[in-house]
């Protein structure tokens, strides 16, 4: 879980846009487009069983921003 955390803040924080104006396909782009620029391929990625796919984070993270605001 903590390897899943730091990921999202690396994402989160290389962004410089607020996730509370991003839709969950956007967020994803934002994933897949981190998972890239560090040759990471996502089939290859060993996802917490919680979360399987960058789709599933997008959701994820999409949900906790609105229910922020």
């Amino acid at each position: 879980m903590w390897k899943l955390i730091y990921f999202l803040k690396e994402v989160i924080t290389d962004s410089h846009t607020s996730l509370h104006h991003l839709s969950h396909v956007d967020i994803e782009s934002l994933i897949s487009e981190r998972l890239l620029k560090w040759n990471i391929k996502v089939s290859n990625v060993q996802w917490d069983t919680e979360v399987e796919r960058p789709s599933e984070i997008a959701l994820l993270i999409s949900k906790m921003t609105m229910n922020k605001i």
